[in-house]
């Protein structure tokens, strides 16, 4: 429990339901993430395969062939911590497509565009706010045997 004044005002916060305010962030960052896929790059799509690997693959996507990688990703939460998880074990070449590597360009696609970030803010001060306990102006207390 974390209890705060301001203004005049008392607020409490109940701090061991954090871990629904981190789960909702680990949410909406899969989903972002995942929105990255869909859209084949953000801000910034992804550089096209060359023209060799086209011709081998079967599915237009850039990043997915298989799907391999994208079953790989998962998200978690704990009291403190929201993360998505790239599945290195599942699918470890996933990071040599996040990053620059020899002879290919980075297609990032575990991150936030930007223009999200204060969308996830907004998450976390949402459902960090639908879990206050009290708001309150407290009173003034009165001195024994003063009548005040």
């Amino acid at each position: 429990m974390i209890s705060v004044e301001t203004s005049g005002k008392f607020a409490s916060f109940d701090l061991s339901k954090m871990s629904e305010v981190m789960k909702a962030c680990s949410l909406f960052m899969y989903d972002e993430v995942m929105e990255n896929f869909a859209q084949q790059g953000r801000p910034i799509k992804w550089e096209m395969v060359k023209e060799a690997t086209r011709k081998r693959k079967k599915r237009p996507e850039i990043l997915i062939e298989t799907g391999r990688l994208l079953r790989s990703l998962t998200s978690g939460s704990s009291e403190d911590e929201a993360w998505v998880d790239g599945g290195d074990a599942s699918a470890p070449y996933g990071k040599y497509n996040h990053f620059v590597r020899k002879n290919a360009p980075a297609r990032p696609f575990l991150m936030l565009p930007d223009d999200r970030y204060n969308e996830l803010v907004n998450v976390f001060a949402k459902e960090f706010e639908d879990r206050v306990i009290t708001i309150e102006n407290p009173k003034p207390e009165k001195k024994k045997g003063t009548g005040q």
